[in-house]
């Protein structure tokens, strides 16, 4: 038996994400947005009047008849791959769909002569979902002040998920609630539930998440996607304290409760690191030090086209910038192996890795993980000759970096704060969620401090090691 599903929920409610993820898992399904009403809008009136639960009360002849001709056009707009879901197709088998526009029109028109349609009405925390349609939806008028938005935008979140969850709660029994945080964090435990309640049939026997499918022009992007955005509340360090309070004033608590939302009070933004706070260093001082790294830069290219890669420590620019003495540069490893064990952790970044040196000697005393660089594409060249034969993968692509692991360390040693502001605020973005870190800098760098005032971990500071440089640990208590 094919189940017919109408998807609902307010733009930027994940609501393309539920439908892919449905069609991927479950066989004999056909998800409609637009045929029985659009998914972002209320629904019909007529749907009010029917018992979806016991199929009492089917609709006229007329109402089916008008309801399959918006079908027609739907499947008209909507049948490929790439604009949407082919009805119960997945993406790999779009091609052999064995579910034509006939095949489609006939469930549906069953469905409503039955009364069996079932419902997911997809919802997004409002204080993120707030934020998301910001970024997706310009404000129109730019004189419009930030409460006339969040009182407009999430007065409207309010108005369709209170009368959507009112229809839910009169047809619970075949409607389901797709919570976006809730899938983000265990998709499997949530397609059960989804399976179970409305009696779906699941095509393999592990469900799969479907997020590699959206690219980067479009929804999620696998690689540089951060669930923890919305699983662990991160959104809430970019709204201020009287954004807050309009939210309290603007959300019912009866509809927060049913959803299972919090209403935050404004003493929850205080707790939270925020993470659009972090102050880098003053930006005279980053061009500074670009514009000579710009010249360094030069001249390895210039050694590069005209000498062997494996000639690198007989260069001036290296020996004047990374090559120091073998007495300093133990005293600085002897320094970390006080106080991390290489052997603990799984996973390494390094921002600013040199030729490799850190890098090698980290190996050489028990990290078994995998090591990453983000460096300037010049010095990957020596680190790729320097390190080769390490578990080590380079990048100087913020995409291609990985999802921080719970094992997981960063290294700056001189390298953040002679960054670009814009590279040097996205990395320490990036990085909040690693368990330890390592930073060797000069003293002044204000950057360093505030985010350690940012980042709960226990942080041990080491001023004035080799000529006024000071070293900061952060690990995880």
């Amino acid at each position: 038996m094919v189940s017919v599903i109408k998807l609902l929920g307010v733009e930027r409610s994940a609501t393309t994400y539920c439908q892919w993820l449905i069609v991927n898992n479950f066989d004999n399904v056909i998800v409609t947005v637009a045929a029985l009403g659009g998914k972002h809008y209320m629904l019909p009136d007529y749907f009010h009047t029917i018992d979806w639960v016991d199929g009492t009360a089917p609709p006229q002849k007329e109402l089916v008849d008008k309801v399959i001709s918006g079908l027609k056009q739907e499947i008209g707009k909507n049948w490929s791959a790439r604009h949407g879901i082919p009805w119960d197709c997945t993406p790999k088998r779009a091609k052999s769909c064995a579910h034509t526009s006939t095949h489609a029109e006939k469930h549906v028109k069953k469905a409503l002569e039955m009364s069996s349609i079932k419902f997911v009405l997809c919802t997004k925390n409002p204080y993120s979902w707030f934020l998301s349609s910001l970024r997706r939806f310009k404000p129109k008028n730019k004189k419009h002040s930030r409460e006339r938005l969040i009182r407009e935008r999430v007065g409207g979140w309010v108005r369709r998920n209170k009368k959507w969850l009112e229809f839910y709660e009169k047809n619970e029994q075949v409607s389901f609630i797709f919570k976006y945080e809730d899938v983000l964090a265990n998709h499997t435990k949530i397609l059960t539930q989804l399976e179970q309640k409305l009696k779906l049939t699941k095509i393999d026997e592990n469900y799969k998440d479907v997020a590699k499918y959206f690219l980067s022009s479009g929804k999620l992007t696998a690689k540089r996607f951060d669930r923890t955005y919305y699983t662990k509340q991160k959104f809430m360090g970019e709204l201020s304290q009287k954004d807050i309070k309009i939210f309290e004033d603007v959300l019912p608590k009866d509809l927060m409760d049913k959803l299972g939302y919090e209403i935050y009070q404004e003493s929850e933004v205080a707790k939270r690191p925020a993470q659009k706070q972090i102050v880098v260093a003053e930006t005279n001082e980053i061009t500074k030090a670009t514009k000579s790294w710009e010249e360094r830069l030069k001249e390895i290219r210039n050694h590069l086209k005209n000498d062997k890669v494996s000639n690198f420590k007989q260069w001036g620019v290296i020996k004047q910038t990374m090559l120091v003495s073998e007495a300093k540069y133990n005293d600085f490893f002897q320094i970390l192996e006080e106080h991390v064990k290489w052997p603990s952790y799984k996973q390494i970044i390094e921002f600013g890795a040199g030729f490799g040196c850190l890098c090698k000697m980290i190996f050489e005393n028990g990290f078994g993980g995998t090591y990453y660089t983000f460096d300037f594409p010049e010095l990957l060249q020596l680190q790729k000759h320097y390190l080769e034969g390490l578990n080590v993968k380079f990048t100087n692509n913020f995409h291609e970096l990985p999802t921080i692991q719970d094992d997981s360390l960063f290294i700056s040693v001189n390298a953040l704060e002679e960054a670009p502001q814009n590279v040097s605020k996205r990395m320490f973005e990036y990085i909040m969620d690693c368990r330890d870190f390592i930073f060797k800098f000069c003293a002044g760098s204000r950057q360093f401090s505030n985010f350690s005032n940012s980042v709960d971990r226990e942080w041990i500071s080491i001023k004035n090691f080799a000529n006024r440089a000071h070293i900061l640990i952060g690990k995880r208590k």
